[in-house]
Parts: C-alpha cells; sequence; structure tokens
C-alpha cells in the first residue's frame, strides 16, 4: 500500500481537486479557466472530459491508412490545451496542443499505444481514430489512467476546439502551496456564477485516487489487528508454559545448580524445547503465508516483489518474542536458591 500511495504515476496529483461543471458552466469554460488563471492562489487549471485516474472511455475504431493488422481496444481522452502543463504530465516525442484550430487533426499517443503499435517513428503518423483522420503530433509518457491493479493500457488523447473553449466538464485546479482553501473559494465564486443554487462539490484528485483502494486499506488494518491479537495470545501461552515447566523442573533446576549448572545452562534447559518449537512453527507458516501475499499480490499489475529480507525479519522478530517471553521466566528459574527448591526433598 505505500508503494501504491509513492509511486509515480506519470502527472503529479498534489494540490489538484476537481469540479464537475454542469452545463451552463462547462459552455463557457473559455470565461471559467481565463478568471481562475487570474488568481493568485492558482498555479494552473484545465478541463476534460473525464477524470485523469478514471479513464473508462475505449473504442475499437482505431486505425492506420494501410494497415490491416490492428485490432485493438484504445481508451481516450479528450483535453484542453493546457492540459498537459497542468497536470505536469512530461511528452517524451513531439509537442502537445496549441489552442488553435490546428488541434482538430492532431492526436496524443501514449508510449504503450506506440510499442504496441509498433510506430518507429511516430510523429507525423497519418491515423484514423472513430471515423476522425488526423496526425499523432506528441508521445505522452505512460501515465497510470486507472488503478494499479490494471496495466496502462494504449490511449489516444485529442483536443477538439469547441466553442467557447469547451474540452469537457471536468475541471481540473491546481492550487498553490499554502493556498488551497483560497483556491477552492475562488472556484466556488466562479461556480455560483454559472451553477446558480447548484451544490458545489469538489474533489481532491490524491484522495480519490487513494480511495480506489480503500477496501484494501481496510483489509490491511483488519490484518494488522489479528496479527496483533495472535501474537498476543501466542505470547500469553509462551509465558503460561514457560510457568509451568519452571516450575514442573524446580527440584531439576535446584539439583542441576548444586551440581555446578550456570545460570546459562538453566536458561537454556527451559528455553530450548520451546525455541525449537517456535522454528518448527515458523518453517510450516512461512511458505503458506509467502503463497498468500504472492496470490494477494497478483491482483495488481503494478506491486511490490517480496524477498527474502521479509522473512528473515518474521523470523527474528518472534525468536525475539519468544526468548523475552521464556527468558524472563527461565531468569527467574535460574535465580532462584536452589537449597529452598531441594529442602523438602
Amino acid at each position: 500500500m505505500h508503494y501504491i500511495k509513492t509511486k509515480d504515476v506519470g502527472y503529479n496529483r498534489s494540490l489538484v481537486f476537481t469540479v464537475q461543471m454542469p452545463a451552463a458552466m462547462e459552455n463557457h469554460s473559455d470565461a471559467v479557466i481565463a478568471a481562475l488563471q487570474q488568481n493568485s492562489a492558482i498555479a494552473a487549471v484545465s478541463t476534460a472530459n473525464q477524470n485523469i485516474n478514471e479513464v473508462t472511455r475505449s473504442s475499437g475504431g482505431f486505425g492506420i491508412p494501410g494497415r490491416s493488422d490492428i485490432d485493438l481496444l484504445f481508451n481516450d481522452l479528450e483535453i484542453a490545451p493546457g492540459f498537459l502543463s497542468a497536470m505536469q504530465m512530461k511528452l517524451t516525442q513531439g509537442a502537445g496542443f496549441s489552442g488553435t484550430p490546428a488541434d482538430s487533426s492532431g492526436f496524443l499517443l501514449n508510449q504503450t499505444a506506440v510499442r504496441v503499435l509498433n510506430l518507429q517513428h511516430p510523429i507525423g503518423q497519418q491515423v484514423i481514430y472513430q471515423g476522425r483522420k488526423g496526425t499523432v503530433i506528441g508521445v505522452v509518457r505512460d501515465f497510470n489512467f486507472q488503478n494499479l491493479k490494471e496495466k496502462i493500457a494504449p490511449i489516444v488523447i485529442y483536443s477538439r476546439p469547441g466553442a467557447n473553449g469547451k474540452h469537457g466538464s471536468v475541471l481540473y485546479v491546481r492550487a498553490k502551496k499554502a493556498a488551497l482553501q483560497p483556491a477552492i473559494s475562488s472556484t466556488e465564486a466562479i461556480f455560483k456564477q454559472y451553477a446558480g443554487e447548484l451544490p458545489f462539490k469538489y474533489d481532491f484528485l490524491d484522495k480519490n485516487f487513494n480511495s480506489a483502494y480503500d477496501s484494501f486499506s481496510r483489509s490491511l488494518s483488519l490484518l494488522n489487528i489479528f496479527s496483533l491479537v495472535a501474537v498476543l495470545i501466542s505470547g500469553m501461552g509462551l509465558f503460561g508454559l514457560a510457568t509451568y515447566t519452571a516450575e514442573v523442573k524446580t527440584k531439576e533446576i535446584g539439583i542441576r545448580k548444586v551440581m555446578g549448572a550456570s545460570k546459562k545452562d538453566i536458561i537454556e534447559l527451559i528455553s530450548r524445547d520451546f525455541v525449537l518449537l517456535v522454528l518448527l512453527a515458523t518453517l510450516i507458516a512461512l511458505p503458506v503465508g509467502s503463497w498468500m501475499m504472492h496470490r494477494w499480490l497478483t491482483y495488481f499489475a503494478y506491486k511490490i516483489t517480496i524477498g527474502p529480507w521479509v522473512f528473515v525479519i518474521v523470523i527474528l522478530f518472534m525468536m525475539l518474542i519468544t526468548w523475552l517471553i521464556i527468558g524472563f521466566k527461565a531468569l527467574q528459574a535460574a535465580s532462584k536458591n536452589p537449597v529452598k527448591s531441594l529442602k523438602t526433598e
């Protein structure tokens, strides 16, 4: 989960919030963007037709003149000209949209699309998407437009200049540091100019991103609680067994001490069997735990790898807990006066 929350997804979602614009506001996108860009609390603003981390629109209508081998499902996203810079997305080749009528005949592809199409020189390539003919003008660095359970798929990005700058109903606002609340308030004021009494709602992009993994976060919290309970119950059991063993072997311990056994020998006498049992339990549990974790990770296309050091840490941790519990009781037994232990014999 830490990996998911800190992974570079190809854009900067920090300090960005989105607003679903009603039709009256969307139809005046140019005016909305111009007004917000003048605000000192706002670093960048743009629009698109979908949430960048929840792109669900897809089509099989992608083709290249002269090629009949393309049978791929492409996701698509319509953006305003300043969207890439607002989201701090990188172009690996070519250029983005300029905000001129020429944008209507231009397409951006991500690196995955270029790779699966086997385009050696993508810039200038003639393409057809959903009946629209155009040219590839740029290649966008791969970004995760769905959650990390899914591999990055081919995506085509376009910008159709519409009346009043209309490019989609999702407004993206990037606030400046320490100016998030003023940016939200300014956006709300603009929203009310066009939306009237409609409620103003906004979503933080990073929060929206993390919400896709809420069920896994809840599972992780429950796992942590159950693990803690299991360790506590096991520890209480070990303490009880160690106490019982020390009582049963009171006379034996006394005799061994009289015969010259050291505290170290007595501690080893009491602890040996428990350590071996814990090691045996660990050897049984580790393959099962490893299988379960690797199976769980298969749900994610992008994930960590579990190396051997994780299991070494687990073994060391369990041994430490065992030695703290057993060692305490064994030290108590080894410190008793043997005379008191043997006086009734």
